[in-house]
């Protein structure tokens, strides 16, 4: 028995059994950006997350060894010993209550007859400071404390740069005012070269 197909069928026979035994076509490849962009994008926005955090630590113009220095006085003039305190850097914190910084402080106004500023005249930078495993930027702002009564003495004071603000720190050493007669040496231990 044979089948007589005529020639419409076989060719619709043939273009069937062309499609099925053809093989697959193969899937278009994408440029390699476009087969990565989800990754592509996570890193740039990570890179611009940590970048601006870097950006601001490193650069914040609201503080400054200028700023931190003359905050100090402002916050002694007006008698805010728990400022003060905050103001000081991480070492100091542990170190001294609001009670010693308080006593010292209201002793030191006394003397200088009140305290109405600080002028800078010239930031320093110095080795940086040890804190821990951590080495921190560290300068010496000098100047002159400006009094509410008679003439300001000169001073100096050494501040750090944490991650937050740059701070004043005592413990480091290298401050001074000689009309208290007051000139503590920076302290070599925790200053690395």
């Amino acid at each position: 028995m044979t089948f007589d197909l005529g020639t419409g069928d076989r060719d619709a026979w043939r273009a069937v059994n062309a499609t099925l035994s053809a093989p697959p076509p193969s899937p278009v490849r994408r440029p390699w950006w476009r087969r990565h962009l989800r990754w592509l994008l996570l890193a740039l926005v990570v890179d611009l997350l940590v970048g601006s955090l870097l950006w601001r630590w490193l650069r914040d113009e609201q503080s400054t060894p200028e700023r931190a220095v003359q905050q100090l006085a402002e916050l002694a003039d007006g008698g805010d010993w728990a400022a003060l305190r905050a103001s000081l850097c991480a070492p100091d914190k542990a170190r001294y209550t609001v009670d010693d910084i308080a006593r010292s402080g209201r002793a030191a106004v006394l003397l200088l007859r009140g305290v109405d500023g600080f002028e800078v005249s010239r930031v320093v930078p110095v080795p940086d400071a040890r804190l821990g495993p951590v080495g921190l930027p560290t300068r010496r702002v000098e100047g002159r404390v400006v009094a509410a009564l008679g003439p300001g003495s000169p001073a100096h004071v050494t501040v750090v740069k944490e991650p937050t603000a740059w701070k004043v720190c005592l413990s480091a050493g290298g401050y001074g005012l000689q009309s208290l007669g007051v000139d503590v040496p920076p302290r070599q231990d925790l200053l690395s070269r």
